[in-house]
């Protein structure tokens, strides 16, 4: 698939990472990823990717109280969701997104996600 231009100078942890947490947003309508920094944290790998999405302007950080940390989608990428979607085998593409602060295992079941962290 050709992604649209805007696309093109993204890693595929970038691309991987604005297809998991923002490829079903909408910009413009109250959408967002919400880090309270209390329990969860994205990963050092994934943190790398949010902030090379961040510098091409496709998302908007915002800090809040306490730490906390606001993603806002700039622009749609239900395109990366494809882009995904055709590399879902690729096992470079399957990492772990968020980590507990604290180190323990997530609670639940293996393989339980959520778009909201704490």
């Amino acid at each position: 698939m050709d992604l649209p231009e805007i696309f093109s100078a993204l890693s595929d942890d970038a691309k991987a990472v604005g297809a998991g947490w923002f490829g079903m947003m909408e910009p413009g309508r109250c959408s967002g990823l919400h880090f309270s920094m209390q329990m969860y944290r994205p990963t050092t790998r994934s943190q790398a990717a949010l902030d090379e999405l961040e510098k091409a302007r496709l998302v908007d950080r915002h800090p809040g109280s306490g730490g906390a940390i606001s993603y806002v989608p700039l622009h749609s990428m239900r395109p990366l969701l494809v882009w995904m979607w055709e590399r879902q085998d690729d096992p470079a593409l399957n990492f772990q997104m968020v980590e507990r602060i604290n180190g323990e295992p997530p609670e639940g079941p293996a393989g339980h996600m959520t778009l909201a962290a704490d």
